[in-house]
């Protein structure tokens, strides 16, 4: 049985270490965007986009597996932290609020 203390990660939940695409839309305006998914938990995920997004943001999240036996996960996220612009790429912390 893993003990929180045997590993490094001092998280509350091991993060998987994914690069998927994923499309979102934003909460209060029209469109879809594109992005990748990457570091998924059970509680949140980073997304990589160029679309500019503000802390609070609300976003209906789709992430589509690199296999298509795996069915895409679809969420409501939300934005909990930023960085960037770097190479015309966001960098953002979600949290999922609820899966769809």
């Amino acid at each position: 049985m893993l003990e929180r203390g045997d590993f490094s990660e001092k998280r509350d939940f091991i993060r998987m270490g994914v690069e998927c695409p994923a499309t979102f839309e934003v909460e209060g305006e029209s469109g879809t965007f594109s992005g990748i998914a990457r570091d998924l938990s059970a509680s949140g995920l980073k997304i990589m986009a160029e679309k500019e997004l503000g802390i609070g943001a609300i976003l209906n999240l789709k992430v589509l597996p690199e296999q298509a036996i795996i069915a895409p996960l679809q969420a409501i996220v939300e934005i909990v932290w930023r960085t960037g612009p770097i190479a015309n790429q966001f960098e953002f912390g979600a949290c999922i609020k609820e899966m769809k």
